[in-house]
C-alpha cells in the first residue's frame, strides 16, 4: 500500500491545574479512506496536587467505519492507543486527557491507497 495523503492535527496547549479533564474532538473523513493514524504528546508539563502526580495522555477515543454490508459501525477504544488503523473510515475521535498537567497533543493520519 502507498501513502496517498497525510493530514496532521495539533491541539493545545490546554492547562488543567485540577482533577481529570477529558477533551474529545471528532474528525470526519469523506470518501471512506483507509487510514493509519498515530497520536503523541507534542508538549507536556506535569504538576503535583495533594500528593499525586499529574498525567497527560493524547490518544484515540473512538472510530466509525462502514462494514462489509455498508452499515456504519462505531468502536469505542477501551485502552490508550498510540496507533490506529481503520479501513472505510467515517470518522475518528481524538482525546487529550489532562490531570494536574498542561499538554498539547498531536495526531497524524496517513491515507493509504
Amino acid at each position: 500500500m502507498a501513502v496517498e495523503f497525510v493530514q496532521t492535527f495539533t491541539w493545545g496547549p490546554i492547562v488543567n491545574a485540577s482533577d481529570l479533564q477529558t477533551h474529545y474532538f471528532r474528525i470526519p473523513f469523506p470518501g471512506l479512506p483507509h487510514i493509519v493514524a498515530s497520536a503523541y504528546l507534542a508538549e507536556v508539563s506535569i504538576g503535583q496536587k495533594d500528593g499525586r502526580v499529574g498525567t497527560a495522555v493524547a490518544t484515540f477515543k473512538r472510530f466509525e467505519f462502514l462494514d462489509g454490508n455498508g452499515f456504519m459501525q462505531e468502536t469505542e477504544l477501551e485502552a490508550v492507543s498510540s496507533f490506529l488503523e481503520v479501513d472505510r473510515c467515517v470518522s475518528v475521535t481524538i482525546a487529550l486527557d489532562l490531570d494536574v498537567a498542561t499538554g498539547m497533543g498531536g495526531w497524524s493520519f496517513y491515507f493509504l491507497s
